[in-house]
């Protein structure tokens, strides 16, 4: 029987996010899922992340390799520190344990500069959703074409509302796993991407230093999204940690 996965996407996107990744895992049932208002989800009435990683908890029957891209891994981490029965192991892909800047944490983005990329998903969602994927293609010319189909993939699912974005963006500000880190104990993978400057390097540094069991695999030549940009090695690199647990 196969170990199951599941992939848990960052902010504003949605599972088809990962549509052209998961077929590289033969070996695992992987399934991603909507985070509330996003993709197909249904909204809610407030943008809770410690109530969306109970919710998505009650949906695991069996414990699962947690896969979570960006804001997915910080929830994939409340689950791992609430719920540690559901979870085999943490895949941290440039995630963080908060992506605020603050006196005693420098490795955090500046909160004016994360409101003014919010503020221009809320004028065009589209549009920025585009360029943001085209920029990941900077370093690596011949994948421009996959980001563009991708932002497109996830563009054609329902797009979500300015109150899920602001109060998702929000919730982002907030967010703060630091003091629980040292609490969770099962295998994580940390994965991040030399040129990202959406979760910088220094953000997977700090949850590899904080987590007990953490190794850490960084893509050189990958900003934010390593498994679009250099998807055979990242799709290596996780089925070879999986599978070593399996």
């Amino acid at each position: 029987m196969k170990k199951q996965a599941l992939l848990l996407h960052g902010w504003g996107t949605n599972s088809a996010v990962f549509s052209n990744f998961i077929p590289h895992f033969d070996g695992f049932h992987c399934n991603a899922i909507d985070l509330p208002g996003h993709g197909n989800a249904k909204e809610l009435d407030s943008f809770s992340l410690l109530q969306i990683a109970d919710d998505i908890t009650f949906r695991i029957k069996t414990p699962q390799h947690l896969f979570g891209w960006s804001l997915g891994g910080f929830i994939a981490l409340l689950i791992a520190a609430r719920h540690a029965n559901k979870v085999l192991s943490l895949t941290l892909c440039c995630s963080f344990a908060r992506y605020i800047a603050s006196n005693d944490y420098p490795e955090g983005i500046d909160k004016n500069r994360w409101q003014k990329n919010v503020q221009s998903f809320i004028n065009d969602y589209p549009n920025s959703m585009l360029q943001t994927f085209k920029l990941q293609s900077l370093s690596l010319p011949e994948t421009t074409h996959d980001f563009e189909q991708l932002a497109n993939s996830v563009i054609a699912l329902k797009l979500p509302s300015t109150k899920v974005l602001l109060d998702s963006a929000n919730a982002l500000v907030d967010a703060d796993i630091r003091s629980l880190l040292p609490q969770i104990n099962c295998p994580a993978l940390i994965l991040t991407g030399a040129k990202d400057l959406i979760t910088t390097p220094e953000m997977g540094n700090y949850l590899y230093q904080h987590l007990p069991c953490a190794t850490q695999y960084c893509f050189n030549k990958s900003a934010h999204m390593p498994f679009v940009s250099e998807a055979k090695e990242c799709a290596r690199v996780v089925n070879d940690f999986w599978s070593k647990l399996s």
